[in-house]
């Protein structure tokens, strides 16, 4: 499934499964019972891990899963598909199917000094990052670092100069803002980086 759009109200993309041929081509192929159409499918459909929803036949080929809450980040489902949720005499090439959700990702969308208008003196560097799935704030917040930029051993010196943030998050835990702490003036130009760690998790 496609990741769920950032709105108001997040409504998670459906699961469709169309059934066809294995080839090149698709070629649509009628298995639902026709009574069955436009009606919820509540039993034959195993979803491994479980996940909450409902499944319905949308047209003679397609299957559709409508999650109740969104899915979660780099998830391999399997499918199992009970024969008597198809039409009679239907032949299924295969009853076992998977899928995966897109891995957890960030992004920074911004990342700039920031210098107050009113009084010069209090600098601060600024920040916004995007998720593609809610982030655990905690993760994140373990894992974000400032530091003054240094160079030991022709690697980034991870024991520089750090600076605490304050981060906060938009209503879905879908863009983080970070503001540093005031900045000192430095006698010669410096560069900050921003660190997130591989441990971010959503």
């Amino acid at each position: 499934p496609a990741i769920t759009p950032l709105a108001k109200e997040l409504i998670p993309n459906p699961l469709s499964i169309d059934f066809g041929s294995d080839n090149s081509y698709f070629m649509q192929k009628s298995v639902a019972p026709l009574k069955q159409i436009g009606k919820e499918v509540t039993e034959g459909i195993t979803l491994t891990p479980a996940m909450s929803g409902k499944w319905v036949w949308q047209n003679d080929h397609r299957l559709v899963f409508t999650p109740a809450k969104d899915w979660p980040a780099g998830q391999t489902y399997k499918i199992h598909f009970d024969k008597k949720i198809f039409a009679a005499n239907t032949k299924m090439a295969n009853l076992d199917y998977s899928f995966a959700t897109q891995a957890f990702q960030l992004s920074i969308a911004d990342f700039k000094f920031y210098q107050d208008p009113v009084n010069p003196k209090l600098r601060a560097a600024v920040a916004t990052i995007n998720f593609n799935y809610s982030v655990d704030p905690s993760s994140f917040e373990d894992n974000a670092v400032l530091i003054l930029q240094a160079l030991k051993k022709d690697k980034l010196d991870l024991a520089a100069q750090h600076f605490k943030l304050t981060i906060t998050y938009d209503e879905h835990k879908r863009t983080a803002y970070l503001h540093s702490e005031p900045l000192p003036l430095f006698q010669t130009e410096r560069y900050l980086q921003l660190i997130s760690g591989k441990n971010v998790q959503s």
